[in-house]
């Protein structure tokens, strides 16, 4: 009897501790269906907690949750219970939340300005559960800041995705068998923390479209959907590599000629779909079997005319670094080939050929030839032009009108008065040689018909030199030189700065040393380093260019004068010298005479001294 009063004692003081509102151990484990617990409370069989089904809109979890089910019709908000400070403290506390809805979404928001952890560092204020959706929150324990933690989110079904709160989502299929899928809703990084990231197989990827054609398949509306970067200390920059082998992936072998190498291909859109031929390109091509010591490649530019859908390749760079234009076999450095006759508004002009030496003059015309260059500026060499071709010279009398012949004594007066000057250029990309050359303005003043002056603007380096201060208020720019600029208003000066010319009016240049631009639509006034633009000079609408052949015809007209005074002088020189010779003679006989006479006065005086003798001999016989 007193054991069975133990026993309801006991079994009533276990009914009395479980159903307090709460029960403290202060040291030692609790065990429930086993006597040997491991933590402080281990439970040896099922566990059942609250259950609440909620279809409310608006709904703030208490103490008494565990387990929350929502079924709400429209968008709803649960609201994590305020975190408390001291006694009352629940960290640790666990609440698991499913959407059990069709299409509405949950929102899972902090209390008040308290934050879900969501390991992005900063927390976040709340985080949405799409239908079928789970999540699971656990205090932290602090009073402030994140205090609680998404421990996980997810689907509980295997036909519904896992989602992140990136809006990506990881679905299951029956074989079990994961895939990734989703909308993206904010910046997403992949550190790969050294590894490779690859794609296998024999699918293809696609970025802006999900029916990829390529491995790689990108679409946008941007004019830049590819950027490649590179930011380091050497002199590299950014490439793009292409390999081509014959072969197979496992096992490749070297390629032969005439394989192309790796290019890019342009291709448009028609209004029924997308050219199938390669109407515009650029590419690589093996110009001979390739070893590990013989690699040689090519470049080739491949291009589509108007009216036309087949392309045609009007350039290459051989395997020389010979650049062919017009010819896809070039034998020197530039080898241009014209390929159709050219109708053209031609100026006048003068040229030189194998049939003409010098240069020769061509009047403005309007004609169809096969031009295979046209330089609309100067041409250096430092070697020499040859021409094997043949071409209209309009020497022909049947093509101009004479006016007469040129006066030579004339033209050799006007020669003498063209100065020759040596100089050196100021542009130095030109050469930093001396020539020795005439001066337009010049001429012009002797010889006007040799100088033309140029209908189209011309740049000339009048400054070229770097400004000494740069200042700039608005769209105006000031430039401070150490010298004198000589720029007026209304001039248009040329500005090279970050390897871009800028030809901006002049307006304001009270200072000789000083003048303002209008920098507007260049965006120039922006720039913080203006102070490295150099200042080449100005655009000029009366540039002089001297015509050296009509200088060379000058010069043969004078020649042809001097050629006629020296035939002039040689004939005179032979009538003097046939009266030299006449003198001479007259000379040696006057000489001769002068001689006789000279014999003869002798004789004289020998007799004038014998009769003088024989006279004194005849008076002294006398005498005596």
């Amino acid at each position: 009897m007193e054991r069975q009063n133990i026993r309801k004692t006991a079994v009533t003081l276990t009914v009395f501790f479980l159903t307090c509102g709460s029960l403290y151990a202060q040291t030692g484990n609790t065990g429930v269906g086993t006597t040997t617990p491991g933590s402080k409370l281990t439970v040896n069989g099922s566990f059942a907690a609250t259950y609440n089904n909620i279809t409310a809109t608006t709904y703030t979890l208490l103490a008494s949750d565990y387990y929350v089910a929502w079924n709400g019709s429209s968008a709803g908000t649960i609201t994590l219970p305020a975190a408390i400070s001291g006694s009352g403290n629940f960290s640790g506390r666990v609440y698991h939340i499913k959407n059990t809805s069709t299409s509405s979404s949950l929102t899972v928001a902090a209390n008040g300005s308290e934050l879900i952890d969501d390991q992005s560092g900063a927390g976040i204020a709340s985080t949405t559960l799409p239908a079928g959706y789970y999540a699971m929150f656990v205090s932290k324990g602090a009073t402030s800041g994140t205090t609680w933690e998404v421990a996980i989110v997810g689907s509980s079904s295997t036909s519904t995705p896992t989602g992140a709160d990136n809006g990506l989502t990881v679905g299951y299929n029956s074989a079990g068998k994961t895939g990734l899928g989703g909308t993206l809703t904010k910046g997403t990084d992949v550190a790969t923390g050294g590894n490779n990231l690859t794609f296998s197989g024999t699918g293809n990827v696609g970025i802006g479209t999900n029916a990829p054609l390529t491995k790689l398949h990108i679409v946008g509306t941007g004019y830049n959907n590819i950027i490649n970067e590179r930011n380091s200390e050497d002199y590299n920059g950014s490439f793009y590599y292409t390999y081509k082998s014959r072969g197979t992936n496992a096992a490749p072998t070297a390629i032969k000629a005439g394989d192309n190498i790796g290019g890019v291909v342009m291709l448009g859109y028609t209004g029924s779909g997308y050219s199938t031929t390669s109407n515009t390109a650029f590419f690589s091509r093996a110009t001979q079997n390739w070893t590990p010591t013989a690699t040689g490649s090519s470049i080739i530019f491949q291009v589509t005319a108007n009216n036309a859908v087949l392309p045609t390749f009007p350039m290459i760079i051989d395997q020389n670094g010979n650049v062919g234009i017009g010819t896809v076999t070039p034998i020197c450095a530039l080898h241009v080939e014209p390929t159709a006759a050219v109708s053209y508004n031609f100026p006048a002009r003068v040229y030189f050929n194998s049939s003409s030496a010098t240069l020769q003059s061509i009047a403005a015309q309007t004609a169809a030839a096969p031009v295979a260059a046209f330089f609309d500026g100067r041409i250096d060499v430092s070697g020499f032009i040859e021409s094997d071709a043949s071409a209209l010279t309009l020497s022909d009398i049947r093509a101009k009108n004479i006016i007469g012949r040129t006066n030579n004594a004339k033209d050799l007066e006007v020669l003498k008065t063209i100065k020759i000057t040596d100089y050196r250029l100021k542009d130095i990309t030109l050469g930093t040689k001396v020539h020795k050359m005439v001066i337009a303005q010049e001429v012009e003043k002797v010889y006007p018909q040799a100088v033309n002056i140029s209908d189209k603007p011309k740049a000339l380096p009048t400054i070229y030199n770097y400004p000494k201060a740069v200042t700039a208020a608005g769209n105006t720019v000031t430039f401070t030189m150490n010298t004198p600029h000589h720029l007026n208003a209304g001039d248009i000066a040329i500005i090279r700065f970050k390897e871009k010319e800028y030809k901006l009016v002049v307006t304001n240049c009270k200072d000789p040393k000083v003048f303002n631009v209008d920098a507007v639509g260049s965006n120039l006034a922006l720039r913080a380093d203006l102070k490295d633009a150099f200042i080449y000079g100005t655009e000029v609408k009366d540039g002089r260019e001297v015509d050296y052949d009509a200088i060379a015809m000058l010069n043969v007209s004078a020649t042809q004068e001097l050629a006629r005074q020296v035939e002039e002088l040689k004939k005179q020189n032979a009538a003097l010298a046939i009266k030299v010779a006449e003198v001479d003679e007259l000379k040696t006989t006057l000489a001769d005479m002068r001689g006789e006479l000279n014999k003869l006065a002798g004789l004289k005086m020998v007799k004038t001294e014998q009769i003088d003798n024989n006279k004194n001999g005849r008076e002294q016989g006398n005498s005596k």
